[in-house]
């Protein structure tokens, strides 16, 4: 896995910062609620492709697992950083926070069913970094 920094333009109409340069085989985008997340209970891995996740809006976390070392990024559109997944790692995303979040997923092949697969989380698990009721 990669974690960038981008860098950000700020003028008097707002700001902007170049999400990706490079080969962009595929992108797309993904919101999701506060409290949901994508294979919240599972890694979902794939054989070939990498992809770089870029927060748009909001708050996430991505977790990424290498081995058996998991890593937890704080994704946040205010400071924003693109985190890339390789071929192999396990990832899982969650929005932990109080509003929607949007993220910005960059791929490097087009979408292929057979390159994805799921696998348990084992010794590990999103529970810890919920939200506690009030």
């Amino acid at each position: 896995m990669r974690a960038k920094l981008l860098r950000i333009y700020r003028d008097e109409r707002g700001h902007l910062f170049e999400a990706f340069r490079g080969s962009v085989a595929m992108a797309y985008v993904v919101q999701t609620e506060p409290g949901h997340g994508r294979d919240l209970d599972r890694w979902h891995v794939h054989a070939h492709k990498a992809e770089t996740f870029i927060p748009v809006a909001g708050r996430m976390h991505l977790a990424v697992k290498q081995g058996r070392d998991v890593t937890v990024y704080a994704l946040n559109a205010d400071h924003p950083r693109g985190v890339t997944v390789m071929p192999g790692e396990g990832h899982s995303v969650a929005n932990l926070g109080e509003e929607p979040a949007t993220l910005l997923v960059v791929c490097d092949s087009l979408y292929d069913p057979s390159d994805e697969g799921r696998e348990p989380m084992e010794n590990w698990s999103w529970d810890p970094w919920r939200p506690k009721p009030n």
